[in-house]
């Protein structure tokens, strides 16, 4: 809860090497629909986003987005394999959900740690992960694979 107030506006900021993510970002509801933002740059680098609410959300209510985008940077060679990392390192504590959707083709070698679960999605591995973090925690989500 974040006080008396009705909520109409998210907002969260992008650090300087995330703002080559916003080629292709989307926010969407719990329901899949697209929702309008805005990205403010600061003046010491990276930015805010802000994503106005089609309704205020009312003290109590929890409001469930979920953010698309591409990561290519996160994706190296190795020995002929790919491997995928994401290592956490949030600014502050925060319950983290990560789906990864992998390329056609791609088959999964190893995972780690253990996902809640690794799907197929219209034909591509989906691998998703559900953990908590605390501020500056570097624990690294990896998947390898090869195509």
């Amino acid at each position: 809860s974040w006080g008396g107030k009705p909520l109409r506006e998210v907002s969260w900021g992008l650090a300087p090497h995330e703002m080559g993510y916003l080629d292709g970002y989307r926010i969407l509801d719990p329901w899949g629909h697209q929702l309008d933002y805005r990205v403010e740059e600061r003046k010491k680098g990276g930015a805010t986003v802000r994503v106005p609410l089609q309704r205020p959300i009312l003290p109590g209510e929890e409001l469930d987005l979920t953010v698309v985008l591409r990561q290519p940077d996160r994706i190296h060679d190795s020995q002929g394999r790919k491997v995928y990392v994401h290592a956490g390192d949030y600014p502050d504590e925060r319950l983290v959900s990560r789906a990864v959707l992998l390329p056609e083709g791609a088959e999964i070698l190893r995972v780690s740690p253990e996902p809640v679960a690794q799907l197929e999605e219209d034909g591509r591995p989906l691998v998703l992960w559900r953990r908590w973090y605390v501020a500056g925690e570097n624990a690294p989500l990896r998947i390898e694979y090869r195509l």
